[in-house]
């Protein structure tokens, strides 16, 4: 499918903010797309050195390619904002539903935060460049500091290592930490090899807090932030051993407690920092003002309404969100409550070889018990022209017919004019398929003010919206 390309003139080129190295910021919003003219303008060049990034960046959405006559440069992006530089310009995408800053208020509701706990006003930038970025390092700097207050989480943890005396479970065979002790012998080496448990901080939380901390050292770019962060460091890096390389995967590890549960908000930040940790800073130079750093608003928008929907001060419904919004639970939660739908065998034989499962974003229950579906509701982060997509219908219908209801919702966000509508099918059974949208600027902005007022607000609109009860 051919796209519409909008050709940026050599005005809206010259008018474009540089950095200090005069690289020209490329500014679109989601989902756009353009075309720029590359032959009598060197600064829109990909060079070699780019390739790398450019395969990286196609991850978050965002395609270069030429023309087939080599004059024009073609730029899509998709549905994740941020920045990154590349060789001669740098690509920023910017949030079409909500505004940059909001961005802050967006990605810490987004994840089940309380806003009681948003330092909403205090962080200040120059530049909107790494907002995103900059207001995560924030808020991780701030939730580190009160668990270095309250204390760092300790717990026992086995050590293995070879000591001048007797401690613990003596090793006779070598291990990963250890000589063993038939080695130690036939050495003459006077210190045992052994296993005990010790209370300690070094743990996986605490290993993660600091990893991350060391990369929100070298990305932020506001230096009362960079001595911040390095005294936060000092104070945990005498207790807790720097790992040489951190994965999202490991977040899959953690089990929260009463314990630990306090690192469950900063831990979050920590994932989204190390999920971005990939893209390549090029021009290495204290100039460089811009961090690679992108959010994918599909996700951030999806979350805001499956917490909106949760949260018992605005709306009293019951959804997906424990595997769902609490994504790493996910799995061990899908298979806990999943609802099979297909089965697939082969050669007629062992029927539960392959099952396949459907999954809505949130169901509506009419009983505290669950057992009561009332709706389906899939949130959709695309801008409404008034028209829905067959895969899209197909999709909701798809799910009505799983669970035997005839109401689904489909949740859009508000882009300034669009307008709720139902769709009703013509010939199945009856059908009905509600399309609504939320105004993500103003219910962040009813959600922290926090008035009384505000609350009542967002509780008439989600109830007009979505009249379900619970009995």
């Amino acid at each position: 499918m051919k796209k519409n390309r909008t050709l940026l003139t050599k005005t809206q080129i010259s008018e474009l903010e540089e950095d200090k190295i005069g690289r020209p910021v490329l500014e679109l919003y989601e989902n756009d797309s353009v075309k720029i003219e590359i032959d009598n303008n060197k600064k829109f060049n990909l060079e070699t050195q780019d390739e790398k990034q450019q395969d990286l960046l196609e991850d978050k959405g965002i395609f270069f390619k030429k023309s087939i006559n080599g004059k024009l440069l073609l730029v899509d992006v998709g549905q994740q904002v941020g920045a990154a530089p590349l060789t001669n310009f740098i690509i920023k995408v910017k949030p079409k539903f909500s505004n940059i800053e909001n961005l802050g208020r967006l990605i810490h509701y987004a994840n089940g935060f309380d806003e009681k706990n948003f330092l909403d006003g205090q962080i200040k930038f120059k530049s909107d460049h790494n907002v995103g970025l900059e207001y995560i390092i924030e808020l991780l700097t701030f939730y580190t500091k009160k668990i270095i207050k309250d204390g760092l989480y300790r717990t026992y943890v086995s050590v293995q290592e070879d000591i001048p005396y007797l401690k613990g479970k003596l090793l006779m065979l070598p291990t990963e930490d250890t000589s063993g002790q038939l080695l130690n012998d036939a050495k003459f080496n006077l210190k045992f090899s052994c296993q005990y448990d010790e209370y300690s901080a070094n743990v996986l939380e605490n290993q993660i807090l600091l990893y991350t901390l060391k990369i929100c050292l070298k990305k932020t770019k506001q230096q009362h932030k960079k001595i911040e962060i390095q005294r936060l460091i000092h104070q945990i890096d005498y207790d807790v051993e720097t790992l040489p390389y951190i994965t999202p995967d490991v977040f899959v590890n953690l089990q929260y407690t009463v314990l630990n549960q306090r690192y469950k908000i900063p831990l979050q930040y920590c994932k989204m920092i190390l999920k971005n940790f990939g893209l390549l800073n090029l021009n290495k130079q204290e100039t460089d003002f811009v961090t690679p750093f992108f959010i994918p608003m599909f996700d951030l928008f999806q979350d805001f309404i499956g917490h909106l929907l949760k949260n018992p001060k605005y709306y009293r419904l019951y959804t997906k969100n424990d595997w769902t919004y609490n994504r790493d639970e996910k799995q061990r939660k899908i298979r806990e409550t999943q609802r099979t739908s297909w089965i697939a065998s082969r050669n007629g034989k062992m029927p539960h070889l392959w099952k396949k499962s459907t999954i809505p974003d949130i169901i509506a229950y009419t009983d505290y018990g669950r057992t009561k579906v009332h709706s389906i509701l899939d949130a959709k982060y695309v801008l409404d022209d008034g028209k829905i997509s067959p895969s899209i219908l197909y999709q909701i219908a798809f799910y009505l017919n799983d669970y035997d209801r005839d109401i689904g919702y489909i949740i859009r966000p508000f882009d300034g004019k669009s307008k709720d509508y139902e769709i009703k099918s013509v010939h199945q059974k009856p059908l009905e398929i509600r399309v609504r949208h939320i105004d993500v600027e103003k219910t962040l902005e009813w959600i922290f003010d926090k008035s009384e007022q505000n609350t009542t607000k967002i509780q008439e609109m989600l109830l007009k919206k979505f009249p379900i009860s619970i009995t």
